[in-house]
Parts: structure tokens; C-alpha cells; sequence
């Protein structure tokens, strides 16, 4: 079986690498926390020590995340920015006109082609990630083409308008991050 790269900007891979030096700075803490409480384990009257599996039970969860967000940097290509509006790229910015909408709404909608890990629908303009359907369709167009597909079920139409390179109008929109675990302590 073959499997296709996961590509990442080097803007997440930076923020992987420093999500990871935060989890194992954590790790170590709550590590260093579960062995204190370890001699402690039981009480006189031979009561579990709740705080001690409390922190062995966070060192798994970090361990966890520590391993998935390793796992994402090993299988991962990091991708350059393109150089050129030519065509629609991994790390374009394209606005795109839909055109099939029976109502004759002509909407407007502005991508963001980005890796992996970094779609954000809420962002502006919109973070797709590459393997999104949407992408797809957009993916190797020039401005001025017409591009059609099944999205969803489906039929649609769009009119690639412009190609822009990142940053060209602000939009360096802040890389979604992992969520990070809540601390055991109150």
C-alpha cells in the first residue's frame, strides 16, 4: 500500500516543535510530581493516594500527545510556499466565483490551500487543507478557468478570479494548535 505525504508549512512545523518542548517540559514536571507522591501512594490507613494516579494518568495522556505530535513530524513533508500565481498551489490564496448556484447568486469565496493539519474554516480567508475536495478541484487551475466537480453530492462550478501568494493581503491567519491538557491541579 502506498500512502501520500502529509505535507505541513514550516510556519506549523514550528509550532509542532514548540508545542512538543511544552508537553515534555510538562511531562517532566508532572513526572517529577507522580514520583514525590509515589512514597506517599497509601495513607496509614492504606488509602490510595488519589494526586499520585492523578498525575500518573496526566504523564500518560502528555506521553500520548507528545507521541501523536511526533508521529505528525516524522510523516511529514515540509512544503515551500509558492513562488508564482500561475496556478492554483499548495499555499495559494485563490478567490473563486461559484457559478452553477440556480438562484444566480454568483457567490464569492476566498481559499487558502494549506497542509495537513492547519485547516481553519472560521479563518479569513477560509484554510482548506489540501486533500479537501474542494482543493482538489482547485488545485493546478489558472485565473480565468473553469473548474467542475462533485463536492458533497453536489454539482459545482467556479471560476478561478484571482491567485494570490501568501501574505500578499494579510492573511498569515494565526495555525489551529493542539488542544493542550488541562492540568491536574486546581
Amino acid at each position: 500500500m502506498v500512502i501520500a505525504p502529509c505535507f505541513i508549512s514550516e510556519e506549523r512545523r514550528c509550532h509542532i516543535l514548540s508545542q512538543l518542548d511544552d508537553l515534555e517540559s510538562r511531562r517532566a514536571a508532572v513526572q517529577k510530581e507522580r514520583q514525590l507522591t509515589c512514597t506517599l501512594k497509601h495513607d496509614e490507613r492504606g488509602m490510595a493516594n488519589g494526586e499520585h494516579y492523578a498525575h500518573e494518568n496526566e504523564e500518560m495522556v502528555l506521553r500520548r500527545q507528545i507521541r501523536v505530535l511526533e508521529d505528525l513530524l516524522n510523516s511529514s513533508q515540509i512544503y515551500t510556499p509558492p513562488t508564482s500565481c500561475s496556478h492554483v498551489s499548495l499555499g495559494s490564496i485563490v478567490k473563486v466565483r461559484r457559478t452553477d448556484d440556480d438562484r444566480g447568486r454568483n457567490e464569492h469565496y476566498t481559499f487558502h490551500i494549506v497542509g495537513f493539519d492547519e485547516s481553519d474554516p472560521t479563518a479569513e480567508p477560509q484554510r482548506v487543507s489540501y486533500t479537501t475536495p474542494i482543493a482538489q478541484l482547485l488545485i493546478n487551475a489558472k485565473q480565468g478557468e473553469t473548474v467542475s466537480g462533485t463536492i458533497g453530492g453536489i454539482d459545482k462550478e467556479y471560476v478561478i478570479e484571482e491567485i494570490m501568494l501568501p501574505g500578499a493581503d494579510g492573511s498569515q491567519a494565526e495555525l489551529p494548535l493542539m488542544r493542550p491538557v488541562p492540568s491536574s491541579k486546581a
